[in-house]
């Protein structure tokens, strides 16, 4: 368990989850950088904030981690080649990156591979019980996309489908006018409060929508997917603790 904990860790103490976004949406945003013809020299919150959702921002920010994609938020030499490439480059330039993210062990044993193979090896490089099954879909479809050799049992398992492009306010808008309550005779409407800075991050905003209202019931399903979800956003919106005395590098460091 310990070897899990540890390997699921970069040498800076950020964390190392298996990608679990979509393949479509992975290869949509490489398509995209290719539209772009240049690629800039980071990839934050102000690029895309218009192209994917909160959710889907910080899966791809985590998964393109995982993958030697982006040191922080600026993408390696790796990315942009992977994203300029033709289709014929671009097979051959993910067999690679596939193969130095998840390791020679699992794309050599690929072809006789079960599916409980597969589920042991993943969970070894720190899938999460709300992340497994799309970590799981991801790899597979990656490793169809990098023509390996993938077993009829495991291609069934594949979740393909395509992530939702639209941000957390184009959704708003999409809703209908919320009505405006006057405030009561008897009550004095509340003095006007100033929001916290956090409020200026899109993601944290959306996150903080998704939360049920308190006393309400909030299923315990729900609720570790929501945590999954806060602990990616987080992983995009702050920096990690430089500090050598931090329980990441206290972590790293046992």
């Amino acid at each position: 368990m310990k070897r899990r904990q540890f390997i699921a860790m970069d040498h800076m103490g950020n964390s190392r989850t298996p990608v679990y976004v979509s393949y479509l949406t992975f290869a949509n945003f490489l398509n995209w950088l290719k539209e772009m013809q240049v690629i800039p020299s980071r990839i934050d919150r102000s690029l895309w904030s218009r192209k994917f959702s909160g959710a889907n921002r910080a899966k791809l920010m985590l998964g393109l981690r995982f993958l030697g994609l982006l040191d922080g938020d600026r993408p390696t030499s790796a990315l942009e080649n992977l994203a300029m490439a033709d289709d014929v480059d671009r097979k051959n330039l993910l067999m690679a990156i596939l193969r130095g993210a998840y390791g020679d062990e699992i794309i050599d044993a690929l072809p006789r591979m079960t599916p409980g193979m597969l589920d042991n090896r993943l969970s070894e490089l720190g899938t999460t019980a709300s992340t497994h099954r799309k970590a799981v879909s991801f790899f597979v479809n990656a490793s169809k996309a990098a023509v390996l050799t993938v077993p009829t049992q495991l291609g069934r398992r594949t979740r393909n489908k395509p992530a939702s492009t639209k941000t957390a306010q184009e959704k708003e808008k999409a809703l209908p006018p919320r009505p405006v309550q006057p405030p009561s005779n008897n009550i004095s409407p509340l003095p006007q409060t100033k929001l916290p800075e956090a409020s200026q991050s899109s993601m944290l905003w959306w996150l903080f929508e998704r939360l049920p209202a308190p006393g309400s019931v909030f299923a315990g399903t729900e609720r570790e997917k929501w945590l999954e979800v806060a602990k990616a956003i987080f992983e995009v919106e702050y920096q990690p603790d430089p500090s050598p005395t931090s329980d990441a590098a206290l972590f790293v460091a046992g």
